[in-house]
């Protein structure tokens, strides 16, 4: 008689955007034995004592300080990483001594949700001009040279974020743009973890819209004539990523560098996994009143 034996995993940042709703959804798959790292367990009562009547355990650790997370992946088939900090240095740093904890310790695949841009048809250059992105291509170049096996999930603009920015856009409005959700995104992570064998690359796939088709969705649902606003076009964007740089403003030069490379249809994916594929414009409908922001005209 063969005996269940539970995918342990680990989830480091649970409590985060992302992170929190990747634990919701992975506690609905009974074939999973869910663990989770916290920056201070004692604070978090409520989810510690969550995770410990499932079987599971919290450990204490910060990937800010890589002494603190040694050993943390011992015993662990899978770590996932919805780990975001602001501190590109962080970012990489951090995962990179977890990481090599993972290989230390046998873990057999290490799950790292990734930014749904395409950057394989920019150049180094104009990757080099944006925030984060070369921080991103150290990591997963790191990543790639480990022996260790990886789920790679990427998505497309999450829909919050983008309508927390208004309905501003530089160059085309005829450009499409892929928009998924957390929640949905959050779902298919889940969904691929709870499958042992499962590893690779794999897109959360929304629907292509042009932005005056997510505006006039926005109208309908709110009942407004919200209409969307230029800030101008690519070379102007260009321009000013120049003179920001040339004024020594480098952060702001590289936010509107990363701005430039989100809003080319370069950075569209082309294929996406059918099994994973989600409809951003039934979250629209579905959704978007629910969406706690003022109006955005």
């Amino acid at each position: 008689m063969s005996t269940f034996q539970p995918i342990n995993i680990l989830l480091i940042a649970p409590k985060g955007k992302l992170g929190s709703l990747v634990l919701k959804n992975l506690l609905n798959h009974p074939n999973l034995s869910i663990n989770i790292l916290l920056q201070n367990p004692s604070k978090d009562k409520n989810l510690v004592n969550l995770i410990e009547s499932t079987g599971g355990k919290a450990f204490q650790g910060d990937l800010k300080n890589p002494q603190s997370i040694k050993n943390i992946t011992q015993g662990m088939h899978t770590v996932i990483s919805a780990y975001r900090p602001l501190e590109e240095n962080i970012h990489v740093e951090g995962h990179i001594a977890l990481i090599q904890d993972c290989v230390e310790n046998g873990v057999q695949r290490f799950v790292l949700p990734s930014f749904g841009l395409d950057i394989s048809k920019f150049s180094v250059e104009e990757l080099s001009q944006a925030v984060f992105l070369p921080q991103w291509m150290k990591l997963k170049n790191f990543i790639e040279a480990q022996p260790l096996n990886i789920l790679e999930i990427t998505q497309g603009l999450y829909i919050e974020a983008f309508l927390s920015q208004g309905f501003t856009y530089w160059g085309d409005i005829r450009r499409q743009i892929e928009l998924t959700s957390y929640e949905d995104s959050a779902r298919v992570i889940a969904k691929a973890v709870a499958q042992a064998e499962m590893i690779g690359s794999y897109h959360v796939s929304g629907q292509k819209l042009m932005l005056r088709e997510i505006v006039n969705a926005y109208n309908r649902v709110k009942g407004t004539s919200c209409e969307a606003k230029s800030k101008g076009s690519f070379e102007e964007l260009k321009a000013l990523v120049q003179d920001k740089r040339q004024r020594g403003d480098l952060l702001a030069a590289k936010m509107l560098g990363l701005e430039l490379i989100m809003n080319d249809e370069r950075s569209l994916k082309e294929n996406n996994d059918e099994n994973l594929n989600v409809k951003a414009e039934e979250f629209l409908h579905k959704n978007i009143s629910q969406i706690n922001f003022d109006c955005l005209c």
